[in-house]
């Protein structure tokens, strides 16, 4: 290895050091910990991107609670989302949607009914599922490959 390549190596070490520390102050700042359950809502962004992406809707609509359809429905997929994939509580949904936990349950209830009967809110869903999946093993790999 020759004195030029020795530079590059040591100044690549050094920014995997500087990631790290980065990566590592980021992850305690954006944890949240609810009961006994931690979550990492930097994700709670992406999906909602990923819902607007999507569906077409705004994501400052689907936090904001007008009584649209195609509001209504993306924002039961990104409740979905959190439920099913990130094991959030009904409680702790409500709580990033400011609304009780029972109106939670509800969406909930009626987002199982529209995977079942609607055809559409279902196509959604499953892609908006996939994307969060390629996106979530895209921040992983490059986190790995950093280490």
């Amino acid at each position: 290895m020759n004195k030029y390549e020795k530079q590059i190596e040591l100044r690549k070490r050094k920014i995997l050091d500087l990631y790290d520390e980065i990566e590592e102050l980021h992850i305690k700042s954006k944890t949240v910990i609810y009961g006994n359950n931690i979550y990492k809502p930097f994700y709670f962004d992406t999906i909602l991107n990923i819902v607007n992406n999507v569906t077409g809707v705004n994501k400052d609509d689907i936090n904001t609670w007008p009584n649209k359809k195609e509001i209504i429905e993306a924002r039961r997929i990104v409740i979905l989302v959190l439920r099913d994939y990130f094991n959030m509580t009904f409680e702790w949904i409500g709580n990033i949607f400011s609304k009780r936990h029972s109106s939670m349950i509800e969406s909930y209830k009626k987002s199982k009914s529209n995977i079942n009967n609607n055809p559409i809110f279902r196509q959604g869903h499953e892609e908006v599922v996939r994307r969060l999946k390629i996106q979530i093993s895209k921040t992983e790999n490059l986190q790995n490959s950093y280490k």
